[in-house]
């Protein structure tokens, strides 16, 4: 057995105080090194054999691929459905499969009001060129709160727990946020759109069906005048959670709000409050007690000045939820809520004495129904006497089951014998509440219904997977699998390619999801593992064949990656469902830690009031430790009361919570209860010592985080929230927990936190995630600042640093997965420099050290970005700062082959209120496939359209300018994207391309990145230059060589050159033929000589013959044109109308050459000697009409005219 050492000597801290002065002083004097990267190795010069390119990604899974059909293989993700551009864009473009790339736009990840909470969290702290991305998945997670719009059939809103409001206006098709703007908090709980206004709408925030885990807290009631456009906050901010918003249905102004109230304690911000102002202004106008808050409200349709409410006595602690006691009951107001007076307290009115929660709803003067937690005496109840009399209906357990989750009723408000119960299951009557039918709905636990009063076959649905509309009646429902709103409890990744992401989604499946994958991270890219809802998911990260999540009740699963199987892993096997948790051996939490060892894969460990480890894959466990908790075993019983227990594992208390292996001692373990304690083990169990912080008193160590670069140092994220304590706790050691120093100064004093972060690269640098966001600390915890760069507000659940691809990954309560991609800029920030928003130093230029690019493969459908995760900006992005700069400055990024070739360039643009054309990559924040050239796709799917005419540039200057990407320059932060490509080809302006301009993809080596600042643009002073180098690597998952990518890219470059000379000489006919024609309307117009005076018939009839043979020319050379070009496709599906030419041909053999892995097709070879054998004929025939009828023509006008037809330079154009 373990043992457990005294708590060693601590210096004192005060929770939530700021660091001593003498700790602040000697932490910012503290030397802080890092390196540019996490360490790994890769040869970025090519090897010049046959044999398969060197690379730095292995990818892990590559030995073990799945396959179950519920287990993608490892890295494809989507990759296999097609290959390559040119099937795509067949595809696309013949078919119309989905609209052109270019007329799609650049979607965001999803449709959404907006990119953050406030001004302060969205300006990421002076790294404005970050973007946080959400990949998903798009399965939607808890909402108790939804409605529609009277008079708008396809109109409806929808709240999530922890995302905000939603709004569909076409019947659950798609759904946009129309809240991120404004809301400070993300839990809502009531929605009420006013019958007489559609453009009014009330919603109250902090959901009702308060949970023991996963539940956040609202700030009050917001409005929006314009249906969602705009919102503004109005009060009743300690009302914490708000169960129903009802309105006037002719005065919009005469609003009533119920406040369910604080969950985990006593609050006298309870009851029901009324507003006659538009909630400018409020009344408590009922009130019961500090805790019993109101759980319903419903208003006669008949009579809007008759309201009921429904009052429910209860608390949440950590052990127990309290449902039930004598505040609650029903209470009826006939004039508005002026006076209220209770309902049916005697035996003779009918209902139970001892109540918990109750639902009601009014169905007509009479009418009224109410579905009552108690036991005995529980079930629905229906009194046709306007509640003054009460009679059981109908008292099945289905009912009412679970009560403090659900109890919901709703009358049809057409139909005083339809009533729906919602539950687990929907439930119907059509007899007054005798007997009821279920109602499949997409996904279970139901919580709210919204039925139209004008058509109630209208219906929107709120349950555990999201919102579902009905137009039916409920016999068939709109899809939950379009919100990105899941919840998980912690994130884990792996190191396959690309990187796969882990965690439990709360009422549904423990999954895993690849970080990108072609067209958006899509449905299809995720897959359910090991473990539930609440799971920790533990494996190997280079080899993630087996994988391990928990669930509630100590339940743990291994599930193999090749067959797709799972087995029980269990310590101890047991279902203790309901038991009081003293009878158990272990005392699991609800989101019990599963981990791994870093320096022995095998090694698993699973804690419960103890620490297991297993070293044989589950089979066998050994408690490590003793108990670890407070073993309090008065809070080791029942987890529900006094009417309904409460048995499903979320009140299991005394646990452990959190635990950390530490990368750089083996053995060394740091773990944290649900009740306070934090203890640590440096010899893999045999001893343990309780290094608990002073002064947190009992609470949840929700996070702890062992440094990886000090064994000694370690973080903690603490909070009493489940106390009603909502300040933000977090703590740091640095000599293995015999002292703490706070790190949560300067945080929001109601966000409490969540989960700390210690950057693998950097020591000191700190990513936190509260309940309400992202922080980011330089300095140890010694300050912070917002890291939210378009991220929504959420509640942060954890946090993750995947160290081969340098990305911070977050888990939500709410809002999915999100990535912010490459933290090198965050990494190397130098205070004062470039980034640092409080410093006084702005002229700063500076380029980051880019993190290694992927070359990875081409292809696949552009999915609709309203429902897939989005992609990274790019496979290489370049950070780089500047300071304020002149308009006429001039700055410029290059990318550069080792021979000093120029392979691609960004030019800086100033933002005058227009629009930069994008640089690559940039673009398309879903797929992050980019748009190359103005006006112009260069996704692998669809159409392209050259460079639109600019009537004041000359087509050759446009079509030149194109082939560079832009950036808006500003002062500060900028982040360009790469697609790690050649610049687009040369276009012809306003021709339709059918496929991509878009540059073939380097060769994997090594580039020299040049950003280049001329401050003043024309001045004396030569231009600084900043350098450094990117390192493009080999897909790690093909088998091509080094000579098979550089022969590809031979062949690849002589087809592009062979394209832009085609689209030159177009360009350069074009100019030509436009100074023969405009001759030729001289001559044709003109009877008069150069000098003014009148010419003679004889010079009159020279001149017509000059203006037949500038006709003759101009038809000339147009035939040459059509040679190249087909000038009457337009698009898509003109072009099965109308032959291609020249230049098309040459355009589809480039995609087909350029974006396939390393290989040349000899029909390729074949195809490009054909062409470039058609390309020298119209060559030929070209020079020959310049040499020839163009010269004997310019030979003609000059004894005419002195400023002949100017001609192209020959040969080579």
């Amino acid at each position: 057995m373990a043992r457990l050492e005294a708590v060693a000597p601590m210096a004192a801290m005060v929770a939530g105080a700021a660091p001593a002065a003498h700790d602040a002083a000697e932490h910012s004097s503290r030397t802080v090194t890092f390196h540019r990267h996490p360490p790994r190795s890769y040869a970025p010069e090519m090897a010049r054999t046959n044999r398969p390119l060197p690379t730095s990604l292995e990818n892990p899974a590559s030995a073990a691929p799945s396959t179950s059909p519920a287990a993608p293989k490892a890295g494809t993700g989507r990759e296999g459905l097609l290959s390559g551009a040119v099937v795509a864009s067949l595809c696309a473009s013949l078919f119309t499969v989905f609209p052109p790339l270019a007329a799609m736009g650049q979607q965001p990840a999803m449709q959404a009001g907006g990119s953050g909470a406030s001004a302060d969290a969205a300006d990421g702290g002076g790294f404005a060129g970050l973007r946080w991305r959400n990949i998903g998945p798009f399965r939607g997670g808890r909402s108790n709160a939804s409605t529609g719009v009277i008079g708008q059939p396809h109109t409806f809103y929808f709240g999530g727990v922890g995302s905000g409001v939603w709004k569909t206006t076409d019947s659950g098709e798609t759904w946009t946020n129309v809240s991120d703007d404004t809301f400070q908090t993300a839990s809502v709980g009531a929605i009420e759109v006013a019958a007489s206004d559609p453009n009014v709408v009330y919603v109250g925030m902090g959901e009702h069906a308060v949970r023991g885990v996963m539940t956040s807290h609202g700030d009050g009631v917001y409005r929006s005048l314009d249906a969602g456009r705009s919102w503004q906050k109005l009060g009743l901010e300690p009302t914490r959670h708000i169960s129903a918003i009802r309105v006037h249905p002719r005065d919009p102004q005469l609003v009533y709000v119920a406040a369910q109230g604080a969950a985990h304690g006593r609050n006298p911000e309870r009851g029901i409050y009324r507003s006659r102002d538009g909630g400018e202004s409020w009344e408590q106008v009922l009130f019961v007690s500090e805790s019993a808050g109101a759980a319903a409200l419903s208003m006669d349709p008949s009579n809007p000045r008759t309201l009921y409410a429904a009052f429910w006595d209860h608390v949440r602690l950590p052990w127990q939820v309290r449902s039930g006691g004598p505040g609650s009951g029903i209470w009826k107001s006939v004039d508005g809520g002026d006076s209220w007076r209770r309902l049916g307290e005697t035996v003779e009115k009918g209902l139970p004495a001892l109540k918990g929660k109750i639902g009601v709803a009014a169905a007509s003067p009479s009418r009224v129904y109410a579905l009552v937690e108690a036991d005995p005496g529980g079930g629905l109840y229906r009194s046709d006497d306007g509640g003054e009399t009460w009679r059981l209906v109908n008292d099945d357990w289905g009912l009412r089951a679970r009560a403090w989750y659900y109890i919901k009723v709703y009358a049809d408000p057409s139909d005083e014998n339809v009533v729906w119960i919602t539950n687990a299951r929907m439930y119907r009557s059509l007899d007054g509440g005798g007997s009821f039918e279920a109602v499949a709905t997409p996904h279970g636990d139901n919580h709210h219904l919204w039925i139209d009063p004008d058509d109630s076959s209208r219906l929107i649905n709120s349950n555990d997977g999201g919102a579902n509309v009905s137009h039916d009646g409920g016999r068939s429902w709109s899809t939950q699998q379009n919100q990105p709103t899941a919840q998980f409890y912690r994130v884990n990744v792996d190191d396959q390619f690309p990187y796969h992401v882990y965690g439990g989604q709360q009422d549904n499946s423990a999954i895993g999801i690849v970080n990108r994958s072609p067209g958006g991270v899509s449905w299809s890219d995720f897959y359910s593992v090991a473990g539930c809802e609440s799971a920790w998911a533990a494996f190997d990260p280079e080899d993630p064949r087996y994988v391990y999540g928990g669930c509630y009740m100590g339940i743990l699963e291994e599930w193999d990656r090749v067959t797709g199987s799972s087995r029980d892993a269990m310590a101890y096997p047991v279902m203790p469902a309901a038991l009081p948790s003293r009878e158990l051996r272990y005392r699991f939490n609800w989101s019990a830690p599963v981990i791994t060892s870093p320096f022995d894969r095998s090694v698993i460990y699973h804690a419960a009031n103890v620490v297991l480890k297993s070293t044989d894959r589950a089979v066998t466990w050994n408690e490590i430790s003793p108990d670890l908790t407070r073993d309090d075993d008065e809070k080791q019983g029942p987890g529900g009361g006094p009417i309904t227990n409460e048995g499903a594992g979320g009140e299991i208390y005394g646990t452990l919570y959190t635990m950390a292996a530490s990368t750089l001692a083996e053995g060394q373990l740091w773990v944290g209860s649900d009740d306070g304690r934090v203890h640590l083990t440096r010899d893999d169990g045999a001893t343990w010592v309780d290094v608990t912080p002073p002064g947190i008193g009992e609470a949840l160590i929700n996070a702890v985080e062992a440094s990886p670069h000090d064994p000694a140092r370690a973080y903690v994220a603490v909070t009493r929230y489940k106390f009603n304590d909502f300040r933000p706790m977090a703590l740091r050691t640095d000599d293995f927990g015999a002292s703490w120093t706070s790190i949560a100064g300067g945080l929001r004093s109601d966000s409490w936190v969540r989960v700390v972060r210690e950057d693998p690269v950097r020591p000191g640098l700190l990513y936190l995630g509260s309940e309400h966001g992202v922080q980011v600390s330089f300095d140890d915890g010694g300050s912070w600042r917002p890291l939210m760069n378009g991220f929504p507000v959420a509640a942060i659940t954890d946090l993750i640093v995947q160290r081969r691809d340098n990305d911070l990954v977050a888990a939500t309560a709410g809002r999915s997965f999100w990535i912010l991609d490459d933290l090198s800029p965050l990494q190397q920030h130098v205070p004062g420099g470039g980034g640092d928003r409080r410093s006084s130093d702005e002229q700063v230029i500076r380029l980051v050290d880019p993190e290694p690019g992927v070359r990875t493969p081409s292809g696949g459908f552009r999915l609709p970005a309203d429902r897939v995760g989005a992609n990274p900006p790019g496979p290489v992005t370049f950070d780089f700062f500047l300071p304020e700069l002149a308009d006429e400055a001039e700055v410029a990024l290059e990318v550069r082959s080792g021979g000093g070739e120029v392979v691609r360039r960004f030019v800086g643009k100033v933002d005058r209120g227009g629009r930069a054309r994008p640089p690559a990559a940039a673009a398309d924040e879903t797929t992050g496939e980019a748009s190359e050239v103005a006006a112009a796709s260069t996704g692998e799917l669809a159409d392209d359209v050259s460079p639109q005419r600019d009537e004041e540039k000359e087509p050759m200057e446009q079509a030149l300018e194109a082939q560079s990407g832009e950036f808006v320059r500003r002062a500060g932060h900028h982040r360009v994207a790469w697609d790690l490509r050649h610049r687009p080809l040369l276009g012809v302006p306003g021709l339709y391309v059918f496929g991509s301009l878009q540059g073939r993809p380097v060769v994997p080596d090594a580039y020299d990145v040049v950003l280049t600042v001329d401050a003043d643009g024309e001045g004396p002073e030569e231009p600084s230059e900043h350098r450094t180098t990117i390192d493009v690597l080999a897909d790690p998952r093909l088998d091509a060589t080094a000579e098979g990518y550089a022969e590809q890219d031979a062949l690849a470059r002589r087809v592009a050159e062979t394209t832009e000379a085609a689209h030159r000489a177009v360009l350069e006919l074009r100019e030509v033929r436009k100074q023969v024609e405009r001759w030729g309307r001289v001559f044709a117009d003109s009877p008069v000589r150069a000098d003014g005076s009148e010419a003679s018939s004889g010079e009159q009839e020279g001149n017509s013959s000059l203006a037949e043979r500038a006709r003759a020319l101009s038809e000339a050379l147009t035939a040459i044109e059509d040679r190249l070009i087909q000038k009457r496709v337009v698009d898509g599906q003109t072009v099965i109308n109308f032959p291609m030419r020249l230049n098309q041909f040459l355009i589809y053999l480039h995609a087909a050459v350029a974006d396939a892995p390393g290989i040349v097709n000899a029909g390729s070879r074949q195809r490009y000697a054909d062409l470039s054998a058609q390309w020298e004929a119209v060559l030929a025939d070209l020079e020959a009409i310049y040499s020839g009828p163009v010269r004997e023509f310019n030979d003609a006008v000059r004894e005419a005219q002195p400023a002949p037809v100017r001609l192209p330079p020959p040969a080579g154009r």
